[in-house]
Formats: C-alpha cells, structure tokens, sequence
C-alpha cells in the first residue's frame, strides 16, 4: 500500500512539472491553442553573410536594375506530434503560381570611345569584335506544385517556436521565351555598334520531382524558421 501512494506521488508530481514547463511565470501558455494564427519566417537568408557591403569599398560605375513579378497561393493541412515545447510535426501542400517573370537592365558607367579610325572601343566593357549586355527578358507562366514535408520547432517564449523542416515533392511549370539584348562593337565598319536581340530560353514546360529545390513553388528543402502564434 505505501508503495503505491508513494508511485501516485510521484505521478502527480510529475504532472505539476511538466504542466508547470508549458506555462510561463506569467501565466502564459507556451504551446498553440486552438483558434491561433501562426505567422512562419523563413530565418536561413539571415544566416547568409555573402549579401554584407564593404562600406570602405569604391564606388562601383556600373548599374543593374532588376524587376521580377509572381503571384503564389498555397494551402495545405499539418498534423502536429509531442505535448511539450519540443512539437514535430508533417504534412502536404498544394500550390499554384502566376508570373515568375523577370526583366534585368545594364546600364555602364563608361561609354564607347574610339582609338582614331580603327573602330576599337576603349569602353571597359567591350573591345573589338564583342559584346555588352543591355538587357535581359525572361517570360514568366504557371506553376503547379504538390509538396510533403516534416520538421520539428521548439518553444523558446510563449507562442514563438523555431525549428526546421525538409520538404519533397513534385513541380509543372510552364514559360515563355526569354531574350537577350546586346550591344556588338563591329569589328570591321569602323567606328559603329549594333543592338541584337537573341532567344536565350525557349519557351516550353518543365517537370520536376524531388526535393523542393527542383520547384519555385515552395522554398528550399531544408529550411531554419520561426513562427509566431497569436
């Protein structure tokens, strides 16, 4: 009999713990309840140093605009596993996407100069016979995506976890044709360029199936992130 008084002891005093660990000194509770929104970040990109800018570097004489366009709509269902700030959880999602198209423009610091009769350009960026790029054009189209994936996140605050999650899956996306516009020095007319314009991707449909890196139409397959309920 003391035996089993002293295992419900133990029992409850494991369940005070426990119930204790899901509740902060506020009285807030860590974990989702039903009827919270959830809002997820995508945290790898903060990781990334390659975007950092040397403030003590030269000004750079060249420009590269870029404007891109793409209209996504995803849904899915999640199933969740654990009930402690430690949560895993899996799922899938289906997609659809609009657009994708991107238009970049070049614009150089220096212009042609001529070396007397020759027809050789002096500017940086070409010399006799090539090229400079002005522009590229890439058509956008459709994209059809279905997606599985499972991670996990833990608790640190009340209603904000992080975690990763790793995604598979299948990819339809169709495009049109992109194109190239350059500036050609002519290497036998003297002192004269000419703009041509040349398909640089064939329009068609591509289909993918693996990790969803093969798909625009989610994220990278291993990804760090955070996510905020309330």
């Amino acid at each position: 009999m003391k035996k089993s008084i002293l295992a419900v002891a133990v029992l409850l005093g494991t369940s005070a713990s426990f119930a204790q660990d899901l509740t902060s000194k506020k009285g807030e509770n860590y974990l989702p309840e039903a009827g919270d929104w959830a809002v997820t970040i995508d945290a790898t990109p903060l990781l990334d140093a390659n975007g950092a800018v040397d403030p003590d570097a030269a000004p750079v004489v060249d420009e590269m605009k870029v404007s891109s366009s793409m209209i996504m709509l995803n849904g899915g269902v999640e199933w969740r596993k654990g009930s402690t700030r430690l949560q895993g959880f899996y799922g899938g999602e289906l997609g659809i996407g609009f657009g994708g198209g991107s238009n970049t423009e070049y614009t150089y610091g220096n212009d042609y100069t001529w070396n007397g009769t020759t027809g050789v350009a002096t500017q940086t960026h070409a010399v006799d016979g090539s090229v400079d790029v002005n522009s590229i054009n890439n058509k956008g189209g459709i994209m059809f995506g279905l997606r599985g994936f499972i991670g996990a996140e833990y608790f640190v605050i009340p209603k904000l976890a992080v975690g990763g999650e790793f995604g598979w899956g299948l990819g339809l996306t169709t495009v049109g044709t992109g194109t190239t516009t350059t500036t050609r020095v002519e290497p036998t007319a003297g002192q004269t360029t000419e703009q041509i314009t040349t398909e640089t991707i064939a329009g068609g449909s591509n289909f993918t199936l693996g990790t969803d890196n093969s798909s625009a139409m989610f994220g990278p397959s291993g990804s760090l992130r955070i996510t905020f309920h309330f």
